[in-house]
């Protein structure tokens, strides 16, 4: 073969791999579709027809897909989870989490106080343990992570791409993602049925009919699907209620109609209130009433509301601040804001009308209220922002925080460090908390440099 055919024949193969690698980045790549991490996905479009009851189903343009097997993939082994203080869950991206405290029965060894020679009793003791389900970011799958077996689960293996945005309870769960066009916004609310319960059941009459049978624990394991309701297109704000069993959206078409849906059924929705404004976000903070804000951004002045869910009627809480952003505790008695031109969370007491600006640097976003104790949060910070326009160069992923982890009491304007990553032995986090559990034991967040879930031991 001559010089020149040799020559043509190897050009040719490095086109062929350069067209083959090309053409696997741009599909395994995970399109970055807006810059706010509430609202990750782009806006467009007129909203959508009602939901649609019943099985999720692969559609012609929904971007779903159906395992077939029906095992799902199998989930990643977790080693010495008693020994870590803080753990990586996961090593995928997530798009949320949630955590929460679980009965659980174990069995223990009672030794025979009169015959020591004897076998010990094995007797079942209730304890709580604590369980975590996360969504894959990359293809939608529920996993559950329990903190007393040692391999986690899937739950299940109805697979949406790229989900950017999961809302979770117990047994619900929202997710948001783009169609195969990359253009509008679907969002799918149902339960998942892969929640496992461990049923405890006692055989009063052993093989001979007579009394005194051994308690048996019966593992019971659902279907692993997803079953519930498709919502409008283009929905581009969601929050779940305090209680999770509800959730309100918003939805524009030439005005920003909001929305509240019970999870089981989100065919039944009822309209709670219309806003002139597009780019418009919600907060569902308390049992009767909701936060509805301008999107943040530093070169424009934000503006935050509350909206009464009987009335509709709406209350001027703060505005005239660029790169407004804002948070409240579930009885509404005290709320952060934070804008660009302070890199400090300030404290916003309702009763007295009055505000301070307290000694933590931080945003909003990175922390998350105390289910036990009034005006205490849970924050990610204590770094500061580079000359960067905030929070959207901070949403546009150009930098990232360098974070510890603090208990801060806002009464008392203390913050103190619970958790310092280089202690724990991990480089840097920029955290972003998704859920604490009902007694602040645990708190799992979001590592987002790496989008990875983390738990972290508040107490032992």
């Amino acid at each position: 073969m001559s010089f020149k055919k040799i020559l043509a024949f190897t050009g040719l193969i490095l086109v062929v791999i350069l067209i083959t690698f090309g053409i696997f980045f741009y599909m395994s790549k995970d399109p970055v579709a807006g810059t706010d991490p509430s609202n990750p996905l782009p806006l467009g479009g007129e909203n959508g027809s009602g939901a649609t009851r019943g099985t999720i189903s692969q559609g012609d343009n929904t971007n779903i897909t159906l395992t077939d097997d029906g095992s799902g993939p199998s989930a990643q082994t977790i080693e010495a989870k008693e020994e870590k203080r803080l753990r990586k869950l996961y090593d995928e991206p997530i798009s949320g989490a949630i955590t929460y405290v679980k009965k659980v029965f174990i069995e223990v060894e009672v030794p025979d106080e009169e015959d020591l020679n004897a076998p010990p009793e094995i007797v079942l003791k209730e304890e709580d343990s604590y369980e975590t389900v996360f969504v894959d970011r990359k293809n939608g799958h529920l996993i559950i992570d329990r903190e007393y077996e040692a391999n986690q689960e899937t739950l299940t293996n109805t697979t949406i791409l790229q989900v950017y945005k999961a809302f979770l309870s117990e047994n619900q769960v929202v997710l948001q993602f783009l169609d195969q066009d990359q253009e509008n916004i679907q969002t799918f609310a149902g339960t998942y049925r892969g929640k496992r319960d461990i049923v405890i059941t006692r055989n009063d009459v052993d093989e001979e009919g007579e009394g005194g049978g051994e308690p048996k624990s019966d593992l019971i394991l659902q279907e692993k699907k997803l079953e519930g309701s498709v919502l409008p297109e283009n929905i581009q704000s969601l929050s779940l209620s305090p209680d999770k069993t509800e959730f309100i959206y918003t939805l524009y078409s030439g005005t920003t109609e909001v929305r509240r849906a019970p999870l089981l059924d989100p065919t039944q929705y009822q309209v709670v209130h219309r806003s002139p404004f597009r780019d418009v976000f919600v907060e569902w903070t308390q049992a009767d009433s909701f936060l509805l804000h301008a999107k943040a951004d530093s070169r424009t002045e934000g503006f935050v509301e509350t909206i009464s869910l009987t009335t509709g009627e709406a209350t001027p809480l703060e505005s005239g601040l660029a790169g407004l952003l804002y948070t409240e505790d579930v009885n509404g008695a005290t709320t952060l804001t934070m804008s660009s031109r302070s890199d400090f969370l300030t404290l916003r007491d309702a009763e007295e009308g009055t505000s301070h600006r307290t000694p933590f640097s931080s945003l909003p976003e990175k922390c998350i209220w105390s289910l036990q104790e009034e005006a205490v949060l849970y924050c990610g910070g204590q770094s500061f922002a580079p000359n960067l326009p905030i929070p959207e160069a901070w949403y546009q992923g150009n930098f990232f925080y360098n974070d510890g982890l603090y208990r801060v009491d806002l009464m008392l304007n203390q913050s103190t460090k619970i958790m310092d990553t280089a202690i724990e032995g991990v480089a840097s986090m920029d955290i972003v908390p998704m859920s604490l559990s009902e007694d602040d034991a645990r708190i799992v967040f979001m590592d987002r440099q790496t989008m990875t879930p983390w738990v972290y031991k508040i107490r032992q």
